[in-house]
């Protein structure tokens, strides 16, 4: 399975009009989800590996804002939002704005936004410069 089968998944509850909360808070964390793994892949693919520990996902956007370049920046920025979203979706079951049509779409339009943030730094020369980035700030917390 792909992290973008998430992110299709999540447009296409999103797209279902007049649907049950369920169904858009479902699509909200599958965006998320769908995200967090293209992320998580990338700073694998780099040579950094996030701990296996619910601190993954602070892991993940620190270490791409760190790395000053602006589409991983962006990235970052838009991925803690959605990661907001998620954590609403998922846990405030009383908060009905957090599942509407509405939401559910924004946060679908927000992954695709991340999606490509993250496509322009999988390229050279981006690439490298997210690359040095990361290493640096991984230098400067490591001591």
């Amino acid at each position: 399975m792909a992290p973008d089968d998430f992110i299709s998944l999540a447009g296409r509850l999103a797209a279902t009009a007049n649907a049950e909360e369920a169904v858009y808070r479902t699509a909200v964390s599958r965006a998320y989800y769908g995200t967090f793994h293209l992320a998580l892949s990338l700073l694998n693919e780099l040579g950094f590996h996030a701990p296996r520990t619910a601190n993954v996902h602070v892991f993940v956007q620190h270490h791409l804002n760190a790395s000053g370049q602006s589409s991983a920046c962006i990235a970052a920025s838009l991925l803690s939002d959605l990661h907001a979203a998620r954590n609403r979706a998922d846990y405030q079951l009383g908060r009905n704005t957090a599942g509407t049509h509405a939401i559910a779409k924004f946060c679908v339009e927000t992954a695709h936004e991340i999606r490509t943030a993250l496509s322009e730094c999988a390229q050279s020369p981006i690439r490298e410069h997210v690359r040095n980035g990361v290493a640096a700030y991984v230098q400067r917390i490591s001591g």
